[in-house]
């Protein structure tokens, strides 16, 4: 049922135009309860965990026409805080967007935390 609902929020981020409006986006994922563990009692779910698969899910259906690029889960060990080890990271690697960019560097971007308050 959390992946249907996960699913649900993909389409309505879609039919709203959220990979060019970063509005609608950023409404998608507030939308997704992320209220650390700990303020709602227990370690049973990462918050965060949500909002990963919603990115995940989101990232592989807007770039399902650009066959050089790879969506991939990476899983976090021995995430202390909570009993389930199942968090994970959203790594997307896009190709060169012309022939010059070819060996450029490609681009990272590290980020701490997905977690919103909603």
């Amino acid at each position: 049922a959390a992946l249907a609902t996960i699913d649900a929020r993909v389409n309505d981020a879609f039919s709203r135009n959220a990979t060019s409006d970063v509005v609608a986006l950023l409404q998608a994922m507030v939308s997704i309860p992320s209220v650390s563990a700990r303020h709602v009692g227990g370690r049973d779910h990462d918050p965060e965990q949500a909002i990963s698969e919603f990115l995940y899910r989101f990232a592989k259906r807007a770039l399902v026409d650009t066959p050089e690029a790879t969506v991939t889960k990476h899983y976090v060990k021995g995430r202390a805080a909570f009993q389930h080890n199942n968090t994970f990271n959203v790594l997307i690697r896009l190709p060169p967007k012309s022939k010059e960019d070819e060996h450029a560097a490609p681009w990272q971007l590290f980020h701490s935390h997905v977690d919103t308050v909603s």
